[in-house]
Formats: C-alpha cells, sequence, structure tokens
C-alpha cells in the first residue's frame, strides 16, 4: 500500500508524471506502483488521492492507483472495496468491487448505485485508451482481458 500522487476532484485522472499538489512532490504513482511490482509485489493499493483513481493489471499483477477514502463526501465520498483473488504466484486471477458511499458525516455504507464502479470503469477507458489488461463489469466483477 502507498500514500502518493495529487488530491482532489483534478487528481483523479493518472498523469502518468510526478506531482506536485501545494509544492510538495507528491510522487510518480504509475512508476512506483509498478516499480513495487517489479520488486515483488504480488497487490499493489494505492491511497492518497481523496478520489478513486483507474486500476491496472502489471505483469499479472493487480494495481489500484487510488481507492479514495471514507472520510469526506461528494465524489471524494465514494470507494471502492477490493476483493482480489490470486494464484499461489501472485499472479491475478480475479476481483470484486464492493462499492461504498457516504454523504455527509454518516458512516460508510454498500451503495446500491454502484457510483465507484461506473467511476472505475470511466477512468480505466480514459487512462487506457489501449487497456490496462482488466475488464470491470457494471456489477463489479474484475477479469482478466
Amino acid at each position: 500500500m502507498f500514500h502518493g500522487g495529487a488530491e482532489g476532484k483534478q487528481a483523479e485522472h493518472l498523469p502518468f508524471d510526478t506531482e506536485i499538489f501545494y509544492g510538495e512532490n507528491r510522487g510518480n504513482v504509475v512508476e512506483f506502483a509498478r516499480l513495487a511490482v517489479d520488486s515483488g509485489a504480488d497487490v499493489v493499493f494505492g491511497q492518497g488521492a481523496h478520489v478513486t483513481r483507474a486500476v491496472e493489471l502489471y505483469h499479472d499483477r493487480f494495481i489500484s492507483y487510488s481507492g479514495g477514502n471514507f472520510a469526506t463526501y461528494g465524489i471524494s465520498g465514494i470507494a471502492p472495496i477490493f476483493k482480489i483473488i490470486t494464484d499461489k504466484q501472485g499472479r491475478f486471477v480475479s476481483g470484486n468491487i464492493i462499492p461504498i458511499t457516504q454523504v455527509g458525516d454518516k458512516i460508510p455504507k454498500i451503495d446500491p448505485e454502484k457510483t465507484v464502479i461506473e467511476r472505475i470503469i470511466y477512468l480505466n477507458h480514459s487512462d487506457f485508451p489501449n487497456g490496462n489488461g482488466l475488464d470491470v463489469s457494471p456489477g463489479g466483477d474484475i477479469t482478466r482481458r
């Protein structure tokens, strides 16, 4: 798990470059996550943007670039809980997204509208126009492309 990247709605898309937030170097999350996999990580979960970002299959390993958070509202008030299955070698087999929402100061709850799943599907297509190795269904199932 890592904390990195810029924050807020303007940080929803992956820049594939170093991110600066309020003058602070917040790193290149794509480079960092892929380096983590290259160094032996089987699954990488990113946090820090306060919004959900795209997911990717990199060298058969699952990467979530930001899972949002559970302490805000609006676009920042949606988040995925990922259930990821790997084989014994750590390679991605399948996954599922449990969609969560938080309204105002309420506790996180299951989102029947599945808003975060729709957002991840959009971000995957937008940020990885040539594909990211994964398909996410409207129901939240994550499979290899």
